[in-house]
């Protein structure tokens, strides 16, 4: 039962990074199917390291996350197969892009990313195990860990914004000590195993979390992305000073750590309007790459407002949902005074976003307490 629910959140989270990942490779889905006539492939000589690595990052995640579902089931080899199959179709699909290239070399650094990502995964599962084990050395427990890797799309698409103008880059620094924020958060809450390790489990989840999320942003802009890295950095050492200075529990320590994170992405919130961006479909529309990565910057952004303020709430049985209608109210809030009677659509959009946000704490929170009572992870770490 409880593989089963762990399962269930994994693909929930793999379908919702999945599709960020598609809006970030497929953008602006101005497909022209005559473009097959003429297209060719990139050589592998004109290749640039920087694109390599990037693909490799957003494949990473996928892999964990498909190796975590498939229970050890798939081999590294096949989960490295199936990235290779999906990055084949992506840039197939990119040969109907105007202005987009596609290269082999992209398809074999999103294979080897993917492969990267069921390799760390098996190690996981091989030197920690599973069970209340995995549970509380890697803080599985504690959403507010899925608070901080819900922020890694964020990250992403700031990141790739920096591709085209770095006016928007600066956000990754209160975003990336958000993530720091929630990480040390969580680092200090409830019992954690007293089994000395070499590197301290917070360590490892933030190293982890710092090169998924931000090394992109070192690639495309070095100097900002050096600066969120520090961010990330003040926010997991100021977090873990603050919770570490009395025994806290996790019933004390999440709703108040939240609010922090929420206090940290507000630059984010009040610098970017709900009609920045747009997105073309197949159809014909004008929609540049750039416009179509803020549009959905701007959805990914109201979806961890939505998966944050049900966490708030969300210590009580049915808090979730007071934590969902809260996010559809401050959605309306923060959106509503800057849309324009044309861009109702846009608003209704930013609300759905945000109750997906709460949609998947809540899934989060079910599976956790399925975990709970099934590995026997102690009461004080566990949510009411």
């Amino acid at each position: 039962m409880a593989d089963l629910a762990g399962r269930r959140l994994g693909w929930l989270l793999l379908v919702w990074l999945g599709l960020v990942v598609a809006a970030i490779v497929l953008a602006p889905f101005t497909f022209v199917p005559a473009l097959l006539r003429t297209a060719t492939w990139e050589p592998l000589a004109a290749t640039e390291l920087r694109d390599v690595v990037l693909n490799i990052i957003l494949f990473v995640p996928l892999g964990f996350l498909l190796e975590r579902v498939q229970g050890g089931r798939w081999t590294v080899i096949r989960i490295m197969v199936v990235g290779l199959l999906t990055s084949l179709l992506i840039e197939s699909a990119q040969l109907m892009l105007p202005g987009r290239y596609s290269a082999l070399s992209d398809i074999l650094a999103n294979g080897v990313g993917a492969g990267v990502g069921a390799l760390v995964s098996v190690h996981v599962r091989r030197r920690v195990g599973e069970g209340a084990v995995l549970v509380s050395r890697f803080f599985l427990d504690l959403p507010l860990v899925a608070l901080a890797w819900m922020l890694v799309p964020l990250a992403w698409l700031l990141a790739m914004a920096g591709l085209v103008s770095a006016d928007r880059v600066w956000l990754m620094l209160p975003v990336a000590a958000g993530a720091g924020v929630a990480l040390a958060a969580a680092g200090r809450s409830g019992a954690r195993p007293a089994t000395p390790t070499r590197i301290p489990p917070l360590a490892r989840v933030g190293a982890a979390w710092a090169i998924v999320a931000l090394l992109p942003a070192v690639i495309i802009r070095p100097a900002w992305g050096t600066l969120a890295c520090g961010g990330f950095a003040v926010g997991l050492v100021a977090g873990d000073r603050w919770w570490g200075r009395r025994t806290r529990t996790e019933r004390r320590v999440e709703p108040s750590a939240v609010l922090v994170v929420l206090a940290l992405l507000a630059p984010w919130f009040v610098t970017t309007s709900p009609n920045l961006g747009s997105l073309t479909w197949d159809g014909g529309g004008q929609a540049t790459r750039a416009a179509t990565l803020l549009f959905v910057q701007v959805v990914v952004g109201y979806a961890a407002l939505g998966f944050a303020l049900a966490e708030h709430r969300g210590r009580e049985v049915r808090g979730w949902r007071s934590g969902m209608m809260l996010a559809i109210v401050a959605t309306l809030g923060l959106a509503g005074p800057l849309v324009g009677g044309a861009s109702t659509a846009r608003l209704a959009l930013l609300v759905l976003a945000a109750v997906a946000g709460a949609f998947l704490y809540r899934q989060q929170r079910a599976d956790i307490l399925v975990l709970i009572r099934c590995a026997g992870v102690t009461s004080a770490t566990a949510p009411p």
